[in-house]
């Protein structure tokens, strides 16, 4: 329903309707207001929000948003609401989306769910991350035990869950520092180093030979 038309500071004036009457708070600045008493009016016409540009309004909607003709820079011609475009929920005319879907067809697997685990955690303790999902590559046996590999029922982590190592853990997931090995052997190796764990498997081997022979000296 028209109710009459506001004037810009430019001079150029449009047709004001009901529901474009309504005070509206708008967060985003620089685009014309036309502006009559209380009444805000956005004009969007030529603006750019991603690869659209606003060419023509067209109609106001169910849901009482103003509805702009948009061009998108592929070609095509979509009908998007104002609130849409003004709040950055409509960048293009989908194409986007069209052309950046993964294409690997292992979203849900295993080696999706390490890669992305060991992505956020390099995240959250700042360090190095430049592996891709090929790099995670699950072994049928652990490579430093033996024992078989499989993802354990329920999601939580078992001895036999694959995990992503960090061979030298003073480094990042970079590649040629990673390696999926078995959850037991993660947590044996955690963050010792090479030399620490030589002390252990020595004294372990020493009192293990002690024991078996039945003269134990500690």
């Amino acid at each position: 329903m028209e109710i009459g038309y506001c004037e810009c500071g430019c001079g150029e004036k449009t047709t004001l309707y009901k529901y474009e009457s309504k005070r509206q708070e708008i967060p985003k600045g620089g685009y014309a207001r036309f502006v009559r008493g209380h009444h805000t009016f956005v004009n969007l016409l030529d603006e750019r929000f991603g690869k659209l540009v606003a060419k023509e309004r067209l109609h106001v909607n169910k849901f009482h948003r103003t509805v702009w003709r948009c061009e998108c820079d592929c070609g095509s011609i979509k009908e998007i609401s104002s609130i849409s475009l003004i709040n950055g929920d409509s960048q293009s005319c989908g194409c986007h989306q069209k052309n950046t879907v993964t294409t690997h067809g292992m979203t849900g697997s295993k080696e999706f769910e390490i890669f992305h685990g060991s992505k956020n955690r390099a995240k959250v303790k700042g360090l190095d991350f430049n592996i891709e999902l090929s790099d995670i590559v699950i072994p049928d046996t652990c490579p430093y035990l033996g024992i078989p590999i499989f993802p354990h029922e329920g999601g939580s982590s078992a001895y036999n869950s694959p995990t992503l190592d960090r061979i030298d853990s003073s480094m990042g997931y970079v590649k040629g520092n990673v390696e999926v090995i078995s959850y037991r052997a993660n947590v044996i190796k955690n963050c010792g180093t090479i030399e620490e764990h030589l002390l252990i498997a020595e004294r372990m081997l020493l009192l293990t030979n002690l024991i078996r022979k039945d003269t134990i000296q500690i």
